[in-house]
């Protein structure tokens, strides 16, 4: 019960033997992030209107990140939805605003996130890992996680790059998973092609955050620290204390991203444009 709401729970192996018609279900949102679940797919296409998968599945998802590409929504074309992932709801924004203004020649992304369910107490054999049965360079992932900051890849700029095609193979991207249990934090470091000041680089995300329609971008001077950013609903917030801009072209930015709360909002505003596109068809 919530709220006074009597809500339907079931405990399935396999999505399709879920009975979704019988509830009316118009949408399903699919986070377990078992891939079976998205195979079983085309057997529910009678019985709800769209799935949006709280990851990037590939692509066989159309990958929507708010703030970027949310205009390009369709619930008639696309049936799967991605609501992508957490590092790329906060980079493709802050990417995306800067593209408005100026062009990205090249570009370095370091992550610091916090551990996950699937990592280990204690040392141990790394049990999920993006490439399965690349054991040497996934190895360190199977140490414990409260013990250590561990160094990994990730996927932030490839899934950035589905709703920002120019970005292709401009910025590299590396990660620390941080004996932390929530809020991730970033260091974006550009070259631009066009000459630009601190003072003007910081104005275009206060312009953007003053008319954005969604709770995307926030511009903090706080003296905080990441457990601060618990509760935050916007995708990203740039802490301006470390903006840099050395040589009128190379920039630097420090943002915090990923308390959870933040990327459930998104994809609840997600659900809502959908419902919405489906009033207007």
């Amino acid at each position: 019960m919530i709220g006074g709401k009597k809500i339907y729970v079931y405990h399935q192996d396999n999505i399709s033997d879920v009975p979704w018609d019988k509830h009316g279900v118009d949408i399903v949102i699919e986070s377990s992030g078992v891939r079976t679940n998205l195979d079983n797919l085309d057997k529910l296409r009678d019985k709800i209107k769209n799935v949006i998968a709280t990851y990037d599945p590939g692509n066989i998802a159309k990958s929507i990140i708010l703030g970027v590409n949310e205009k390009s929504v369709n619930p008639s074309t696309n049936f799967l939805f991605s609501a992508s992932i957490c590092d790329a709801v906060a980079l493709a924004p802050i990417v995306d605003i800067i593209l408005k203004s100026n062009n990205i020649v090249s570009g370095f992304l370091t992550t610091i996130h916090p551990w996950l369910s699937y990592q280990n107490l204690l040392d141990g054999p790394s049990k999920s890992w993006t490439h399965p049965g690349d054991v040497f360079s996934h190895y360190a992932l199977g140490r414990s996680s409260v013990s250590n900051i561990i160094p990994k890849s990730t996927s932030a700029v490839q899934a950035t790059e589905k709703v920002i095609p120019k970005l292709n193979n401009k910025i590299i991207s590396f990660s620390f998973r941080s004996p932390t249990n929530i809020v991730s934090g970033a260091v974006l470091t550009l070259l631009l092609k066009k000459p630009t000041t601190y003072n003007r680089f910081v104005s275009i995300f206060k312009r953007s955050e003053k008319k954005q329609k969604y709770n995307i971008l926030k511009n903090s001077v706080e003296p905080l620290t990441s457990i601060d950013y618990i509760g935050e609903e916007y995708s990203a917030i740039i802490d301006h204390r470390w903006t840099k801009v050395n040589n009128k072209r190379h920039v630097e930015l420090v943002y915090w991203y990923d308390n959870e709360w933040g990327y459930g909002n998104k994809v609840i505003e997600l659900i809502s444009l959908i419902g919405k596109r489906y009033k207007s068809r």
